[in-house]
C-alpha cells in the first residue's frame, strides 16, 4: 500500500488579508520538495478582480473592511442568497444593533457594498435582487457627532501624560489640537511591507508610513508635510511648549518619526496609541464619550484651514 503524507499550506485570501503576502520564494521552495500538489478553491474577488474597489483603498481601510466582512461571515456566512429578503436583513440589523448602532450601521453598509459589487461587477442575479432591495431600505441614521475635546481637556491630557512617562502622547495631543490633525496624520500607520511607500522604518512584515517626521521640519521650525500642508510650529502654543521641553534635553532630532513609543522606540500601532491615550484621558478626567478623534480646538467649521499656523497644500 502506498504510504502517503500530506501537508497543508495557507495560501488563501485570509493569509493575504493578514500579511499582504500570497506566495513567497520560501513557499515555492517548500512546494518543490513535494511530489504532487492538490490545489483547493482559491481566489477572493475583492483581491483578484482588477475592478474591485478593495484594491484602491488604503491599508487601514482594507483592515476595516476585512474586520467587517469577517463579522458578517462569522454571523451569517451560512445563509444562502436566494433565501434572503428585506425582513431578513432588518432582523440582522436589529441583532447587530445590540452591539451598538454604529456597528450595525457599518455592517449593513458592508452588505450594501458586497451586494453592489456582486451585482455590478460579478453580474450575479441574486446580488442584483438584494442590491435593489437594500437600495429601497431605510435604516435609522447615526446622529452626527458633536463632541469636541476642549483646549482645557487637551492641556490636562498633556500634563497627565508625563505622569504616565508618555511625553510622546503629550506631543501627539499638542499637534492634533494646535493644527487640527487627525490621529493618523500625526502617528502615521503600519502597512504590509509589500505595499507602495517608503520602507526605511520596518517592524517584522510591516513598514511605517504617512506620519509626521523630523526631517520635514526645517531650521525655522516649519513643518512641510506632503499631504497635510505647512505648519509653522512656533505658532502652535501647545506644540511650542512641548518642543521647548525637548530642546532642554538636547538638540531636536533631524530624522525619523516625531511620535515614537517610549517602550518600543518605534512609531505607535493605532490600537496601542488609542489604549494609552484613553487611559491617560480617563485619569485626566476627560469624559468617556470624548474620543481622540474629537481632538480639535474649538474653531470655526472650516477648522482645517483656520488651525493656528497651518496652510493646506
Amino acid at each position: 500500500m502506498l504510504d502517503q503524507h500530506f501537508k497543508e499550506y495557507d495560501f488563501g485570501a485570509k493569509r493575504y488579508h493578514a500579511t499582504g503576502e500570497t506566495l513567497t520564494d520560501a513557499d515555492v521552495d517548500a512546494l518543490k520538495r513535494h511530489d504532487a500538489i492538490l490545489l483547493g478553491a482559491i481566489g477572493d474577488p475583492r483581491i483578484t478582480d482588477p475592478r474591485s474597489p478593495y484594491q484602491k483603498v488604503s491599508p487601514s481601510t482594507k483592515a476595516n473592511y476585512d474586520s467587517l466582512t469577517k463579522r458578517v461571515m462569522d454571523d451569517r456566512g451560512e445563509a444562502e442568497l436566494a433565501t434572503l429578503k428585506g425582513s431578513t436583513i432588518n432582523e440582522w440589523h436589529d441583532t447587530w444593533a445590540q452591539s451598538g448602532r454604529s456597528m450595525a450601521h457599518a455592517l449593513v453598509t458592508m452588505l450594501r457594498m458586497v451586494f453592489g459589487f456582486g451585482a455590478t461587477v460579478l453580474e450575479d442575479r441574486e446580488c442584483e435582487r438584494l442590491s435593489m432591495i437594500m437600495h429601497k431600505m431605510k435604516f435609522e441614521p447615526l446622529p452626527k457627532r458633536t463632541e469636541v475635546l476642549t483646549l482645557q481637556q487637551a492641556t490636562d491630557i498633556i500634563a497627565k501624560a508625563y505622569e504616565f512617562d508618555a511625553p510622546s502622547i503629550a506631543l501627539a495631543q499638542a499637534f492634533q489640537t494646535d493644527f487640527g490633525l487627525h490621529q493618523k496624520d500625526v502617528i502615521g500607520e503600519w502597512i504590509p511591507i509589500a505595499q507602495p511607500g517608503p520602507d526605511d522604518i520596518t517592524d517584522g512584515r510591516d513598514k511605517w508610513v504617512r506620519g509626521l517626521r523630523w526631517d520635514q521640519v526645517d531650521a525655522d521650525l516649519v513643518l512641510r508635510h506632503p499631504t497635510e500642508g505647512t505648519m509653522r510650529l512656533k505658532e502652535g502654543a501647545l506644540v511650542s511648549a512641548e518642543l521647548a521641553k525637548l530642546v532642554k534635553l538636547g538638540a531636536l532630532p533631524t530624522s525619523g518619526p516625531i511620535i515614537v513609543h517610549e517602550r518600543t522606540k518605534l512609531p505607535y500601532r493605532a490600537a496601542s496609541f488609542r489604549r494609552l491615550w484613553r487611559l491617560i484621558a480617563d485619569n485626566a478626567g476627560v469624559p468617556k464619550d470624548i474620543r481622540n478623534m474629537d481632538s480639535r480646538r474649538e474653531q470655526p467649521a472650516d477648522a482645517d484651514t483656520q488651525a493656528a499656523g497651518r496652510t493646506l497644500n
